[in-house]
């Protein structure tokens, strides 16, 4: 799999970084995973992501006020694009005619994050193609 990230950033307002030491815990041996991590590297349990996904959706409306620009690092862009997909908290699509939507084949992803109420043309445009 190969994960073609662009980003366009017309707007680059600073905004508080992450921890760097942001981890996601195990609640059952309570091991701290990187924020990538489907399972648990000591228990092997499956890792609940309600919490990261909440955290970085927090981040992610503080950026779409216009106040802030969205500033993810790659380990929480990939967390969030692989919670979020996992969960189908984002749409999934292809580009069909007309803005109807297809669902897509299973060598074809595209994920779309646009924050559209950003001022005029400042807005940020995220989209991560994923190809196998």
């Amino acid at each position: 799999m190969i994960l073609l990230a662009s980003f366009v950033f017309l707007l680059n307002i600073p905004s508080p970084a992450s921890s760097p030491d942001e981890k996601l815990f195990c609640g059952v041996c309570g091991q701290r995973n990187v924020l990538t991590a489907a399972y648990c590297f000591d228990c092997g349990t499956r890792l609940d992501r309600t919490a990261l996904i909440a955290r970085l959706e927090t981040r992610i409306a503080a950026s779409d006020s216009g106040i802030q620009s969205l500033r993810l690092t790659g380990e929480e862009l990939a967390a969030l694009i692989d919670a979020r997909a996992e969960q189908k908290l984002l749409q999934l699509h292809k580009r069909g005619s007309a803005g109807r939507t297809t669902p897509l084949t299973e060598t074809e992803k595209v994920l779309n994050i646009i924050a559209p109420s950003l001022v005029g043309i400042l807005a940020l445009i995220l989209t991560a193609h994923i190809i196998f």
